[in-house]
């Protein structure tokens, strides 16, 4: 009795056991049990079988799900508990999703899944080794991130630059030559323009960026049947983080290693920023202290440079919105140069030099904070913008100054000059984005009222090294200047038709101007008159333009018929008072017309006409003798010139073939350019226009209008992505032609200029660990004239670097360039120049690097340059930095 207890017991237990079972999940009458499990295999193409590197994985089983990415070799190894069923989904772009479901009998398995191309909604498709690269989809173009290859830590600028139809220039990031504004995930977490999203998101979080046409809201309000079209880029990225945060330090110290070039024998580096983007606010902070040579090339090449840039925009509230923008910088400036002038020979002197040494130290502190507040008060936009900024420079300067007649020394001096120029600026603007009225709404008024006052208060004497001659050495002392601006304008911009929409502008400006000046002559411890100034000028500028745009679907046209009123007032009160009123009215039209073949070609079509008011230096009827062999004066009858510009643009993508081509041909035509007419005097000659006896030797300048002159412009940039070692090739090419009349001694000397310049670049990524890049190119300048004192420029150059992370700790990084140029023909410059850099990183963990840095090793001392005036030759040495070294510490804190 007691053993059949027992047994129903156990029976009862075991019944209520499978039962549990049963309802945590596992189907009755398949009494299966979770196990752990491995799944490994790989992604392939079915057309060829290649590998599909980081395609994305998803196994369910059960309860359980979990997600990866293939390798770069299209590997995948899945470890977990699995029951008897398994589902495994595949995604990757460009390919139709792939489902299936596995029923696995053992402890592992080893699966090949095969995916296939997706041709019902993608156009064109580029296959960079293994992995598609650019998709074009409609109106979309997409670039896969994983096609193009970037190294450890590269930023996103970094990946940009490789992809075929966007460019990164100092205008911005463009694609097909259009603006394109950044947002990253679908959010604008950067900005209205996006641009920090470039070196503030690393480029292995990107999976992949898609290129697209966005509406424009003006042309959506006012009822526009086909609105304006811009281009928008989207980054999806890996971590679809709402908030960004970079906060980095970089300190560092070195010695120069060549004797005698440094005025800083130690050098000293310091880097810090902290950046923080939201999509609702946004806050940068960016500061610098170094010792370095500013560009190794040019002078000054020794300075001292502090500077920290501070932004903060909120967008919190909808409809109040703040931004500032504040800017601290403090320079401290070298420069070594020496200066030779050698003159013609004439009747009188064989030979004719006038030297000039010059050792300047210049300090200049500046700072300027700008804040703008945005309001919307129903139907009502209202922007507010102010800003102040002050500027104190003082500089020190030592001339030493030697004029040499036929070897003989007649006049030596030096003299230590003292300057000190101080400035502020106070701007402000405040306009009402948009006033609607109408019925309709659709009807848009926009004033804007902007003032900018710039007060100068300038002290200390200084060498003018421009006007002193073998006559004559001049100091001159700036007084204070007032540079005052008033603006006013306002829009009204409307709906004609369905698709025409008109823009009427207009604006006034009013501009006040004074300034003095006295000039001092050493020789004879006078005041020249001539060169010294007490004037004000008064300028009234009114401007009507009425813009009149046809949009359809690919067309747009754009006609404006401008016109331009001047009034201006020049009142000189010494040397004596002279009062020059102007009076000015031009027509002014524009037309612009575009046309979009699809969303990768686009042609453009520009035409303006300017006119250039002559300057009052230009029409002043007096003559400047600051140097008396160089005589120079105005004439009141200049006619004003006008200038005729057409523009020619063609952008277009071939995706297919993954490269970009852009052209651009502009051509210029001025009527009645003012040029310069000399006139040399082989004897003393009285001018009885401005009652002054000219010298033996003497030249006059005097400008007029002379014929027409032409210039044209061909530029065209080409890029391509290369199959051959995941290359990415530019070449870019800039021809030129200009013809300028000129007069001299009272005949007709036409130069005509014909120059071109080819750069060709290769930037290769043998792997994610190095890449190279080797450029080169070529340059042309013809020169020819009447006289016959023609040149010929010829130049090339080559730019060379390397970035290899050597091992996972060590990256080595190499820089070399050399540029030569000379003169064939007669006097010019000849300039012979090379640089190598070279920096060793090694990291320390996730947070910390070292970087030691080697500059300028090839150490091509001063730089001589050569150029020819009217009537002598000047020769000037530059002064540059040698060779220095560089120990750097860098501490990353957030990234």
């Amino acid at each position: 009795m007691r053993q059949l207890l027992l047994f129903i017991i156990i029976w009862l237990i075991s019944i209520s056991s499978q039962a549990q079972i049963i309802s945590n999940g596992t189907a009755a009458g398949n009494f299966s049990y979770a196990r752990t499990f491995q799944v490994s295999g790989n992604v392939v193409d079915t057309a060829n079988h290649a590998f599909i590197p980081f395609a994305h994985l998803t196994f369910i089983s059960g309860k359980d799900t979990t997600q990866m990415a293939a390798n770069q070799r299209g590997q995948f190894i899945y470890e977990g508990r699995i029951t008897d069923e398994m589902e495994i989904r595949v995604t990757c772009i460009g390919y139709k999703p792939v489902n299936t479901k596995y029923y696995p009998k053992k402890q592992g398995i080893r699966i090949s899944i095969v995916m296939e191309i997706d041709v019902q909604e993608i156009n064109t498709v580029v296959v960079t080794g293994n992995t598609i690269a650019i998709i074009s989809k409609g109106d979309t173009i997409q670039y896969n991130a994983t096609a193009f290859k970037t190294l450890e830590s590269d930023w996103l600028e970094s990946l940009i630059k490789k992809m075929p139809g966007l460019k990164l220039d100092k205008e911005g990031l463009k694609f097909n030559g259009e603006p394109v504004r950044i947002r990253i995930d679908g959010k604008a977490i950067f900005g209205e323009s996006g641009i920090d999203a470039l070196t503030n998101i690393k480029a292995d979080n990107v999976e992949h960026i898609q290129v697209y046409d966005i509406e424009n809201e003006e042309d959506k309000k006012i009822g526009m049947k086909n609105p304006r079209k811009h281009k928008e880029m989207n980054v999806k990225t890996k971590n679809k983080a709402d908030i960004y945060r970079n906060s980095d330090i970089t300190a560092g110290s070195g010695q120069n290693l060549s004797k005698g070039h440094s005025l800083y024998k130690t050098k000293w580096d310091i880097q810090g920023r902290y950046h923080y983007f939201y999509e609702k606010e946004r806050f940068k902070l960016d500061g610098l202290h170094n010792n370095l040579p500013r560009k190794i090339a040019d002078a000054p090449s020794e300075s001292q440079l502090s500077t920290v840039y501070f932004t903060y925009e909120n967008e919190k509230n909808k409809k109040l919105k703040y931004y500032t923008t504040n800017t601290f910088h403090n320079d401290e400036k070298y420069n070594i140069k020496s200066t030779t002038q050698e003159y013609f020979p004439t009747k009188d002197f064989n030979s004719r030099t006038f030297n000039n040494a010059q050792r300047d130290k210049h300090f200049l502190s500046s700072g300027k904070t700008k804040h703008r507040i945005n309001l919307t008060i129903g139907d009502i936009s209202c922007e507010g913008e102010f800003a102040y900024e002050f500027s104190n420079s003082r500089m020190r300067k030592y001339n030493n100054s030697t004029v040499i007649l036929d070897a003989n020394t007649v006049a030596s001096t030096s003299v230590k000059d003292y300057n000190k120029i101080q400035g502020s600026n106070f701007s402000g603007k405040i306009r009402i984005a948009e006033i609607r009225v109408g019925k309709s709404k659709r009807i848009f008024i926009t004033p804007t009222l902007q003032f900018d006052l710039f007060p100068k208060d300038a002290n200390g004497w200084r060498m003018d090294t421009l006007l002193s001659s073998t006559n004559r050495i001049y100091i001159d002392n700036y007084g204070k200047e007032r540079n005052t601006h008033v603006n006013g304008s306002i829009m009204i911009m409307g709906r004609l038709f369905p698709l025409i929409n008109t823009q009427l502008n207009y604006s006034i400006r009013y501009t006040d101007i004074s300034a003095c000046r006295t000039a001092i002559d050493l020789f004879t411890e006078n005041i020249d008159s001539t060169n010294t100034f007490d004037y004000t000028i008064h300028t009234l500028k009114q401007n009507i333009a009425t813009f009149l745009t046809y949009q359809g679907k690919k067309t747009s046209v754009s006609l404006s018929p401008g016109v331009s009123f001047f009034h201006r007032t020049h009142n000189e009160h010494f040397p004596q008072t002279i009062e020059t009123p102007q009076n000015y009215c031009f027509f002014e039209p524009q037309f612009h017309f575009s046309y979009r073949f699809s969303n990768t070609t686009n042609v453009k079509i520009e035409y303006f006409l300017n006119h250039n008011m002559p300057s009052i230096e230009n029409i002043r009827g007096t003559i400047d003798n600051a140097n008396p062999l160089i005589l120079q004066a105005g004439d009141p009858n200049l006619k004003t010139p006008t200038a005729h510009s057409v523009r020619f643009t063609l952008n277009s993508m071939n995706i297919r073939a993954a490269s970009s081509i852009s052209l651009q041909i502009e051509s210029n035509v001025t009527h009645n350019p003012i040029t310069s007419s000399s006139q040399y005097f082989t004897e003393n000659t009285y001018l009885p226009k401005y009652d002054y006896t000219a010298l033996k030797g003497a030249t006059l300048y005097t400008p007029t209008n002379v014929g027409t002159e032409s210039r044209l412009y061909l530029r065209a940039f080409y890029n391509k992505l290369l199959k051959l070692l995941q290359s990415n090739l530019n070449v870019s090419l800039n021809c030129e032609y200009l013809n300028i009349p000129q007069i001299s001694q009272e005949k007709r000397n036409d130069i005509e200029t014909k120059s071109g310049r080819l750069n060709i670049s290769l930037k290769s990524n043998f792997s994610r660990r190095v890449e190279i890049t080797i450029g080169g190119g070529g340059s042309l300048n013809l020169q020819e004239n009447s006289t016959g004192n023609n040149s010929k420029l010829v130049g090339w150059n080559t730019q060379n670097s390397i970035r290899a992370d050597i091992t996972k700790k060590y990256r080595l990084t190499a820089l070399y360039n050399y540029s030569y140029q000379k003169d064939k023909k007669g006097y010019g410059q000849k300039i012979d120049y090379q640089e190598l850099n070279a920096t060793l990183t090694r990291k320390l963990g996730k947070k910390g690097s070292i970087v030691i840095g080697a500059y300028n090793l090839l150490d091509s001392g001063s730089k001589l340059g050569l150029r020819m005036y009217n009537d002598y030759i000047s020769r000037t040495d530059d002064y540059r930095a040698g060779r220095y070294l560089i120990f750097s510490f860098k501490y990353v804190f957030i990234e």
